[in-house]
């Protein structure tokens, strides 16, 4: 965001760096609002190419900070939103909050195995006939 911003003080004019940086910040956090608008002034020399340069830029920066934000979201070590909630939900008790966050120390629900009357009676089915295997092998 720096480069960019010490590139946009250099060719706008009127701009300084921190007008820059804010222009930088403000459009590659989408949050635009549109009081800076790169390539507007009257004589700007290229302003086509400029404004194809300034697309590519924005597209390309909001591609970055989205994976940026994304590897923040994916690396638990990374991942603010965890450290700050984790207090607020146990202070609130919701177990269901605990329970996604893994703080509860119970696992969920769908990764626990149980057995159903399906997997017993095949289970029931498979030992009765190899004992019954076992047993015709020892009177042969």
């Amino acid at each position: 965001m720096v480069v960019p911003a010490f590139i946009f003080a250099k060719l706008e004019p009127g701009w300084d760096f921190l007008d820059s940086l804010y222009y930088c910040f403000i459009s590659l956090t989408t949050i635009g609002l549109g009081d800076y608008i790169p390539g507007d002034a009257p004589r700007q020399p290229m302003r086509p190419l400029y404004k194809i340069c300034i697309t590519a830029y924005l597209l390309l920066g909001l591609t970055f900070v989205m994976l940026l934000l994304h590897l923040y979201n994916d690396i638990p070590q990374l991942n603010l939103g965890l450290f700050l909630l984790r207090g607020s939900d146990l202070a609130t008790g919701d177990p269901e909050r605990m329970r996604l966050s893994g703080t509860g120390g119970v696992a969920p629900k769908y990764t626990q195995v149980r057995p159903t009357l399906n997997s017993l009676s095949l289970s029931l089915s498979l030992s009765l006939s190899l004992s019954l295997r076992r047993k015709e092998n020892i009177f042969r």
